[in-house]
């Protein structure tokens, strides 16, 4: 290594403490201590370098991009030490280094001292390593080129800075930045920053080396990329404890279940919220049909904090939440739950799902192993014993679904038996040897962690929690009793400070007064009551206790008690007391539409017959003449005569035999027609006929 590669670098030198080198040349090298510039000290070139093989000399990361002695160097340095420390006593017995015969008395030397197996390079490369070994002065450290592959190391807290303000501008929503510069000077301005900045092309790097994970992360790559890939965004994070970073997601899968009814469902969707540090999945709940909400993010974090599922032994209050782009993760109500209970959400760009690669990758791991490789057994009803691989009736994306049923028809494990298996798979994965864990189980690295941190559980306090969920609500206000209770949800709500409200309101000249409710719908046990102050213009939070709840000590959702029905006491009333009621008049009113819409009954039509050359000819009865009322067709003819005289015509014009009325010949009369009427009818009755026309007619009697 030379001179100039360790110029600035910092180590721990004992006595000294942290140290930074100011001065570095071929004999000596000069160094100062970071917290005290004033104090300082030389050393020789040959014993610092000693110092730094033998690790008295610590090396620390600079915060700079200098080079310091990588894993590689120290490798390389073990390995020529001994060959380089046999060839130099050859050389001072006075054998010429580079020969052929001194390369066979070094190799005989070698094996009789290290054993045959000991592992001995070609005497061109042993040649060459003499050569800078010498220039060196006969220091190994010295002799070492400069390891061009090693990365640049920076200090941890530096890292962390780093791609804190990457993430925040290409993994999540949180920053305004755009692009890696904008990044780079948000870096450089934030507070925490304690040591001098990286420059532009360091920061790019970064950059560049977690875009190429991105990218092999993809769904194009390989398994074995991917798990590569996996480990080193692990290592990004530096994450130090559980519950500091939890990823939550949703996938659907083409699977079906039969429910308690014998009904097929509609296909799964598993929700899961992942540890990143220990890889434990803290939460796993099931929902049946498409699509997310922000109710079902509520209900994952319910299950999150307060752990019910059996199989999992671990729960608590994250610090760091990261989702995806959904609708229910970037939803407004399921960004006030998490801001409510004061934990840190990001939600992810759109199309990175990347970004949350831990609940991915126990994505990946739930349907290799539990949904198509779990082994089950069962018999059947001949008594055969059945036996099988994965969840009957799942379809996985990669196979053709155009050749197969659809997932009702598929159906064929119960809801029940499904959660039991499902059960035993997380117990399972929980309490397996992971190699990125260093060959520990999700289980032990939690309880580690939780050990040391001294927590079991980190909810302080369960009941604030529980408020966190309390949102407002469209339309829900209520009006406030003056006894201090308010009825919410079929059930009244009290609480001492309502009944003071009240009053306070009351006097200053309000009547009524309304409050607005603020509930969870996972419990209605206790609601928040917010009212406007009486004293300034701010508002006043007052939780108040289910009357009817009190002392109940499981959770009680929203709408779960339906109302007390109210029996109506009717009195006896006389019918001509009784007042008709507007249902009785309708149904009175519709029997009379009714009424006028019937048809009449036995109404006969006239037949007609079949169209004979497109004309339609009425059918006559022949056997059955009309019977012509000729008395009737007399009246009808002469109404225009006095009353007087058209009643002594009626009396006086008859027929004597049936054989005279059907003589007369069957005619239509019009008025122009009468007189010949009234002659043909009357040639017998001439007295009567001229009396009738030559008498006066008599007058109407006044009324």
């Amino acid at each position: 290594m030379g001179a100039a590669a360790i110029l600035h670098n910092e180590y721990i030198i004992p006595e000294l403490g942290d140290c930074r080198v100011y001065h570095a040349d071929e004999h000596k090298i000069s160094v100062e201590k970071i917290s005290n510039k004033g104090v300082s000290q030389t050393f020789v070139a040959e014993d610092f370098y000693s110092h730094v093989n033998n690790k008295v000399f610590k090396p620390k990361p600079a915060a700079n991009d200098e080079f310091v002695i990588s894993a590689k160097m120290l490798k390389q340095m073990h390995k020529r030490e001994p060959i380089l420390t046999a060839l130099k006593k050859l050389y001072e017995g006075g054998c010429a280094p580079t020969s052929s015969k001194t390369y066979e008395r070094l190799c005989q030397y070698l094996r009789n001292k290290y054993g045959s197996d000991f592992e001995i390079n070609a005497k061109s490369t042993i040649d060459g390593w003499w050569r800078t070994y010498r220039k060196a002065h006969f220091d190994v450290a010295k002799s070492l080129f400069k390891d061009d592959s090693a990365s640049k190391r920076l200090s941890s807290h530096q890292e962390d800075l780093i791609f804190k303000h990457l993430e925040d501008t290409f993994l999540t929503d949180k920053s305004k930045c755009r692009t890696v510069a904008q990044a780079h000077c948000s870096y450089e301005d934030d507070p925490d920053l304690q040591e001098k900045p990286v420059s532009y092309s360091t920061f790019n790097r970064r950059w560049l080396e977690i875009d190429e994970i991105i990218r092999t992360l993809s769904p194009a790559s390989t398994e074995q990329e991917k798990r590569k890939a996996f480990y080193r965004l692990k290592g990004k994070f530096q994450l130090e404890h559980v519950l500091e970073r939890v990823e939550i997601d949703a996938t659907s899968y083409n699977l079906a279940l039969i429910d308690e009814n014998g009904n097929p469902t509609q296909t799964i969707q598993i929700f899961a919220a992942i540890d990143c540090n220990s890889w434990y999945p803290l939460a796993v709940i099931i929902k049946f049909g498409p699509g997310e909400s922000s109710e079902d993010y509520q209900r994952l974090l319910r299950e999150m904090v307060n752990g019910t599922r059996p199989s999992l032994n671990a729960n608590g209050i994250p610090f760091l939440v990261v989702a995806d782009n959904g609708g229910g993760t970037r939803s407004q109500v399921t960004r006030e739950v998490f801001r409510n209970a004061k934990i840190d959400y990001k939600t992810l760009p759109p199309h990175t799902p990347w970004g949350k690669g831990f609940v991915e990758r126990f994505f990946g791991y739930f349907e290799k192993d539990f949904l198509q490789e779990q082994p089950y057994s069962y018999n059947d009803k001949k008594g055969n014993k059945v036996t099988g691989k994965g969840v009957p009736g799942y379809l996985c994306d990669s196979d053709d679904y155009r050749g197969h049923k659809p997932s009702a028809q598929r159906a064929a494990v119960t809801v029940s038996e499904f959660i039991r298996r499902m059960d035993l798979f997380l117990s399972e994965f929980v309490n397996t040897a992971r190699e990125g864990l260093d060959g520990r189980t999700s289980q032990q690295v939690w309880d580690e962690s939780s050990a040391e941190l001294n927590f079991t559980n980190n909810i302080q306090d369960e009941a604030q929690f529980n408020h966190a969920f309390m949102l407002p609500h469209k339309g829900v206000s209520r009006q406030l009793n003056p006894n201090g209770s308010v009825y919410f949800d079929n059930s009244y709500y009290e609480h001492p400070e309502l009944f003071s409200l009240y009053h306070k309101l009351n006097i200053i000249g309000a009547d009524t007064v309304y409050v607005d409710i603020h509930y969870s719908i996972f419990d209605v046990r206790v609601i928040k009551v917010v009212v406007k102050s009486p004293d300034s213009e701010g508002f006043i939070v007052i939780y108040a206790n289910r009357i009817n709840s009190q002392g109940v000590e499981h959770e009680v959702p929203y709408k779960t008690s339906s109302p007390k029905k109210i029996k109506r006491v009717q009195r006896d009333v006389v019918e001509s007391e009784r007042p008709v009621t507007a249902v009785e008049r309708r149904k009175e009113a519709k029997a009379i539409e009714d009424a006028k819409k019937a048809k009449p009954k036995n109404k006969k039509k006239d037949k007609k017959t079949k169209p004979q050359n497109g004309i339609k000819v009425p059918i006559h009865n022949l056997d059955e003449k009309p019977i012509v009322d000729l008395a009737k067709l007399i009246k009808n003819g002469n109404k225009h005569l006095p009353r007087t005289v058209y009643d002594e015509i009626d009396s006086d014009i008859g027929l004597d035999t049936q054989e005279e009325e059907n003589k007369l010949e069957m005619k239509v009369y019009t008025k122009d027609d009468q007189a010949d009427l009234f002659k043909v009818h009357t040639e017998n009755k001439p007295d009567v006929f001229n009396q009738a026309n030559n008498s006066k007619p008599k007058k109407w009697p006044k009324k």
